[in-house]
């Protein structure tokens, strides 16, 4: 069984800054384990390394959030996908959440203590999953 803490997250955005930021941030809560990619190519190129969590922003090239979502699904799923992104509407949201998105985070002044949450409630499914399937 994979300790909390040795989950290995794929975080997957354009920008440098976002990914810095949130490989940092899950470094203070103690995780450890991180690939970092700008591209949605890169991401499904190493979805042999298992990711148990992936961030990703929605507006990725030369998949879209929602393609890639479903792709991933397919691939591995089991993998839970965390979507930080700009707003991108009600409908967005609710289609990505249908096709297997464990929480869509809008970027913006909480969204730090919203990914905090996320993934403590994948880390608290993943023990509750694991502790039945021990007994």
């Amino acid at each position: 069984m994979t300790k909390a803490k040795d989950l290995k997250f794929f975080i997957v955005f354009k920008d440098a800054f976002s990914r810095m930021l949130y490989q940092q941030y899950l470094l203070n809560l103690g995780y450890k384990n991180f690939v970092l990619m700008e591209s949605s190519e890169d991401c499904f190129n190493k979805m042999d390394l298992e990711p148990d969590i992936i961030f990703m922003d929605f507006d990725l090239h030369p998949h879209d959030g929602l393609e890639m979502v479903k792709k991933m699904k397919l691939l591995n799923p089991e993998v839970h996908i965390l979507i930080i992104s700009c707003p991108k509407g009600k409908q967005m949201v609710l289609e990505a959440l249908k096709h297997g998105v464990s929480d869509y985070i809008i970027k913006g002044d909480n969204d730090l203590e919203m990914i905090r949450s996320a993934v403590g409630k994948i880390v608290t499914k993943r023990i509750n999953v694991n502790s039945y399937r021990t007994v």
